[in-house]
């Protein structure tokens, strides 16, 4: 049966959220080592030397651990992503041990000292910040992307707080409060006070804050499309069609039979295709499958002499449309890597690369994989 109680012995700490993030230890109820993760040019800070220069510096042993504290986002996809592996890992080897999480939110709160109800910026994209208001009891009551512009932030009233990252940010409520610590140092401070209420075992369940919702992770674009062509759902009638479309768009195309199979009806399967108004011709269609809140995209094809003209992206902006009426949380794909047009289109839809397959493809090649954010379900307190 897990416990809770206050942090005793020696807690890892690791926040990469908010840049410039970084490790912390807490031991006793005193932080006795901090660490930035260094950033080295086009990649990611790294949590993982960060974290054993902590621990070297407070020589202590991952197996000496109590307890680790991670920083729960939003901000940094990738970095609260390593830091909640890394705290998932620790809690797999080590069953006994207490964990918890910490939303950017809360730990700029903390750090600026200021008591709810509050608003809060955090860093999201180049062009935009995400906007939390809190309540008097500091829980999270409404969450919206805005431009990083006066005018989307001229009604606030009352208190701000943004992290001193965002100092392209101008802001126009009564007073705002600019927080410069370093976020892990922030959270580690958090931590030493017993603020954070540690769970044994709860490592493994921990997972991103994301409570913006769906529309402001990856605001909805719309599909366009030139005059005389129209999206349509696909049936199993227009088998030969989606075969010639196939057979010409690609050098290992599927056979009939798998194609076949996705356009059979099943409430799981989503099947679209763009014909031509005056002919009626098929020039494009995409085939996904939806399960468990996650979406899948298993193929997006356009006739060869009907590519560049912002068909294969409108297919996949419908299809996106789909998953957020199907209230789907996260879309993947695999693409080959040596396509670099279709890469380049799926990236500008909102995709990231998170993940290699080795001689995914039947002639050997690895497929890229990606994906793409639609809403994340809050963190449980």
């Amino acid at each position: 049966m897990a416990t809770r109680g206050q942090a005793s012995g020696a807690v890892l700490v690791l926040e990469g959220a908010l840049a410039p993030g970084g490790a912390a230890l807490v031991r006793d109820g005193a932080v006795v080592a901090a660490r930035g993760a260094g950033r080295a040019p086009g990649r990611q800070p790294d949590l993982f030397v960060a974290m054993r220069r902590v621990l070297d510096d407070a020589g202590v042993s991952v197996g000496a651990l109590s307890g680790v504290v991670a920083g729960l986002g939003p901000g940094s996809f990738t970095g609260t992503r390593v830091a909640l592996s890394i705290a998932r890992a620790l809690s797999v080897a080590r069953p006994g041990l207490s964990a918890a999480g910490v939303d950017t939110a809360r730990l700029l709160v903390a750090a600026a000292g200021v008591e709810p109800p509050v608003h809060v910026l955090i860093p999201w994209g180049r062009r935009r910040v995400l906007l939390a208001t809190l309540d008097a009891e500091g829980a999270v009551v409404s969450a919206r992307c805005v431009a990083r512009d006066p005018a989307a932030l001229r009604d606030l009233a009352g208190v701000t707080i943004r992290p001193a990252v965002l100092d392209d940010v101008a802001t126009s409520p009564e007073r705002t409060v600019v927080v410069d610590r370093p976020s892990h140092e922030a959270l580690a401070d958090l931590v030493a006070t017993g603020a954070v209420p540690l769970v044994a075992g709860a490592g493994r369940t921990l997972a991103p804050a994301y409570w913006a919702p769906s529309d402001a992770v990856l605001p909805p674009r719309g599909a366009r499309l030139a005059d005389g062509l129209h999206v349509v759902e696909l049936a199993p009638e227009d088998l030969d069609d989606v075969v010639s479309v196939e057979r010409a768009s690609f050098d290992d195309p599927w056979s009939p039979a798998m194609l076949g199979a996705e356009l059979a009806p099943d409430a799981g399967r989503i099947a679209l295709g763009v014909r031509e108004h005056d002919t009626g011709r098929l020039v494009a269609f995409a085939l996904a499958r939806e399960a468990g809140g996650e979406m899948n995209i298993l193929v997006v094809a356009t006739h060869p002499d009907r590519r560049r003209q912002g068909i294969g992206r409108a297919l996949v902006r419908e299809l996106l449309d789909r998953a957020r009426a199907r209230q789907v949380e996260r879309v993947d794909l695999e693409v080959r890597v040596s396509n670099l047009p279709a890469i380049a289109l799926y990236e500008r839809e909102g995709f990231t690369r998170v993940g290699l397959r080795p001689r995914y493809y039947r002639d050997g090649e690895d497929a890229l994989l990606m994906s793409c954010l639609l809403a994340r379900r809050p963190a449980a307190p």
